[in-house]
Order: C-alpha cells, then sequence, then structure tokens
C-alpha cells in the first residue's frame, strides 16, 4: 500500500509525505506496518526555480532513517541518523515544519 500526500502548513509551509506499507495478516487480523517513510518540509520560493527546502526525514539512502536540516540558504547544515522508533510522526513534522517556516520568515536574509 502506498500512501503520497501533500500537506500545507500554517507560515506557508509544505510537507510531501510519501509512505509504503506492508498489509499482512495474523491470525485473520490484518496488521498494517510502514516499511519506508519520507517526509520532506519545504518553503515554495515565487519567483524562483527551486523551493527552500526546510527539513527531510527519510530511509532513502543505506536504509536507516535519518534526518536532513536546512539553512536559509538551502545548504544541509544538519544529518541525524534516528532509529525506527525515533521517526517522528506526521503531525510532529508538521508542527516542526510551521515552526521552521515562522522562524525563516522572521529571520532576515
Amino acid at each position: 500500500m502506498r500512501l503520497s500526500a501533500r500537506v500545507t502548513c500554517f507560515g506557508g509551509a509544505n510537507v510531501r509525505v510519501l509512505k509504503w506499507m506492508e498489509v499482512r495478516y495474523v491470525n485473520g487480523v490484518a496488521e498494517v506496518m510502514t516499511v519506508f517513510y519520507q517526509y520532506q518540509a519545504w518553503l515554495p520560493q515565487p519567483g524562483r526555480r527551486r523551493e527552500q527546502t526546510l527539513v527531510r526525514y527519510d530511509e532513502a539512502h543505506r536504509g536507516t532513517p535519518h534526518r536532513h536540516e536546512h539553512d536559509r540558504s538551502g545548504h544541509q547544515v544538519a544529518h541525524d541518523e534516528l532509529t525506527l522508533e525515533a521517526m517522528p510522526r506526521l503531525d510532529s513534522v508538521i508542527r516542526e515544519a510551521a515552526a521552521m517556516a515562522a522562524a525563516f520568515s522572521r529571520a532576515p536574509r
């Protein structure tokens, strides 16, 4: 099963969600388990070719979950390895993206 969506957050940030889930049956009961995550938060940049990436959570590289954080110029400033248990839920990523968008809008360029 695949879940793909875009969430528009307060402050103008967007979060792209991509999850792949497996469905398995245990004793006749369906269990759904996420096997791949990707959350990417960004700010649209009208008149520019690329959006302003804020933060990305994924497990696309080497299969281990991790977090990428970017500064106002788009440079990666953090790359943190995570455990699967530490991978945030979507609601947490939405709150983080909204807070980062608010901080970016207040900070001088």
